[in-house]
């Protein structure tokens, strides 16, 4: 699904001391990743009204994180392979890990409201902390299947394991091409491209 943006604008001499004078015309065409957007319970037309959607879906993602982490970092289970925090030592790395994943759940929580910001004001830069931390979120994601594979093939359940979450990572990189697309309408908009004709 693609979107087309059309901009171009000419810049145009206007008096005999050639002083340039824009005008502006749908000619030049940019695409963009994504024009709709689609969820489990919806079908958007537009990606950017799914914002509030995506919004939603990584606050929540972070919520539940933080909430988890704090679980495990009180005594609580997570003795199964497939456990975000399986081979972490309770003593030792657990506290590092746990309030390392706290600080970064919260900043993908901070950076979520920042992307609706941005979108509402038009300013792409502020999108960008949400592009980078959901990125580093998918590079995780992507190594952790393979560590799994590689560490547990003996075991049948690690391949339902690992489907599951290349599934759940598929769909994180979906919401991420969403805001890519955003960020690409932004900046089609402020970056118009020039023709000198004199």
């Amino acid at each position: 699904m693609r979107h087309r943006h059309q901009v171009r604008c000419s810049v145009r001499t206007t008096n005999k001391h050639k002083t340039p004078g824009v005008t502006c015309n749908s000619l030049l065409t940019k695409m963009v990743v994504l024009r709709q957007f689609w969820t489990p319970c919806y079908w958007y037309d537009d990606v950017r009204e799914a914002l509030n959607a995506i919004v939603f879906y990584t606050s929540m993602l972070s919520v539940i994180m933080i909430t988890y982490t704090w679980y495990v970092l009180n005594g609580g289970e997570s003795s199964q392979f497939y456990m975000p925090y399986f081979e972490t030592d309770q003593a030792t790395s657990l506290p590092w890990v746990g309030s390392f994943v706290i600080i970064f759940m919260l900043l993908l929580f901070a950076s979520s409201i920042l992307v609706r910001h941005g979108v509402q004001v038009e300013n792409r830069g502020m999108m960008l902390p949400w592009l980078i931390l959901i990125g580093m979120i998918l590079a995780y994601q992507l190594y952790v299947s393979f560590w799994l594979l590689y560490s547990y093939y003996i075991y049948l359940e690690t391949v339902l394991v690992v489907l599951i979450d290349w599934l759940w990572m598929s769909y994180n990189a979906y919401v991420w091409l969403a805001v890519y697309s955003m960020y690409q309408q932004i900046q089609m908009k402020q970056n118009p491209s020039f023709d000198y004709i004199y």
